[in-house]
Formats: structure tokens, sequence, C-alpha cells
């Protein structure tokens, strides 16, 4: 039995060694190919039921509680949201996984590494982007509201008042920076967390 004088191997210098067993970029899925699609197709499509129907009461609740012209208001502030962050949203998703299998399976973390950070950040501004363009748009409603005779959009609500809160719900736009995480999932086969 021999001792050795060298230092033990950290962790990070174990990430990096060929052959020690570890490999920081497997993927730890049991069962087929055709198995693993059927179970996480099930899963994330139970997620979307469950969630369409926690929609569908919260719209419940909200019809029963709201006035119509106070319902309307939340139904425009959540359309004009939705439609800036769905602007400004990258799919950076699917770069993470065609880029990112050929980093896995050449065990380049690396250069994998280098991709969640450009995913990171491409998500990052697009979203800063699309909170500024949503503010920013919203004075041209505000001024083309202003030339149309009538109530219009503000009909019972000081148009003042309805800026404001178009601002605080486009806060929204700024958590929405999900399209590299849900690649990195799914390239990793982490559809329960997705689910």
């Amino acid at each position: 039995m021999s001792v050795s004088n060298e230092p033990p191997v950290s962790q990070p210098e174990m990430l990096q060694t060929k052959g020690s067993g570890f490999d920081p970029l497997a993927i730890k899925s049991k069962g087929s190919v055709g198995g693993r699609i059927a179970s996480n197709a099930g899963l994330l499509l139970g997620a979307k039921v469950i969630a369409t129907l926690l929609g569908l009461a919260t719209l419940l609740i909200a019809t029963k509680s709201l006035t119509t012209a106070e319902f309307g208001t939340v139904v425009f502030l959540h359309a004009y949201m939705l439609f800036f962050a769905e602007v400004a949203t990258f799919q950076s998703w699917q770069a993470m996984i065609r880029f990112g299998t050929d980093d896995l399976t050449e065990g380049n973390s690396a250069r994998l590494a280098r991709l969640l950070k450009f995913g990171y950040k491409l998500d990052l501004i697009s979203v800063i982007f699309g909170f500024l363009l949503a503010l920013l748009s919203f004075e041209i409603v505000v001024h083309i509201a202003r030339m149309i005779p009538g109530d219009g959009i503000t009909e019972g609500l000081p148009l003042r008042e309805l800026q404001l809160y178009v601002s605080l719900y486009c806060i929204v736009i700024l958590f929405r920076c999900t399209s590299t995480s849900i690649g990195i999932f799914r390239l990793f086969d982490k559809f329960k967390v997705l689910g």
C-alpha cells in the first residue's frame, strides 16, 4: 500500500477530470425514449389542464366580483401586458436544446456554460426591452384615446389612473424571462419541474 503525497482533488478539478466516474453533464433518465416522451407529454398535458381550470376559476370569480367596466379594465391590462411580453420574448429554449445537446454529447461543459450565459443575457435584455416598450407605447395609446370622442377605453376610470395601473401591471413582464430555464430543464429531461 503506497501513500501519495499529492493533495486531494478538489471538486472543480473533479468536474473536468475525464474518466473520474463523475459526469456533471450526464442525463440520468430511466426507461426507453418512447416511454420518456409519453411520460413527459402526459405530465405537461396534465399541468396545462390544471392551469386552465385554475384560470377558468379565476375568471369566474372576477366576473362575479367586478363591474363590467372594472372587468374590462383588468382584461385590457392583462392583454396589453401579454402582447408586449410575447413580442419581446425570444425562444431561447430552442437554442438551448439544439446546441446544448451537442455540448452534452461532447462533454463540453465550458461551451454549455457559455450557451447558458448567452441565453440568460438574451432573456434579461428582452424582458427589459419589452417592459420599457410597453411603458412608452402606452403614451401613444393615451394620445389616441384623447383624440377619440366619448369615453372610449377610459369609461369609469381616469386616463392617468389607467396609466398607473398599466405601469404597475407591466412589471409582470420582468418576471417572464423563463425561456432559457425551460430549455435547461428540457435538455436535462427534468419535465417534472416544468409540469
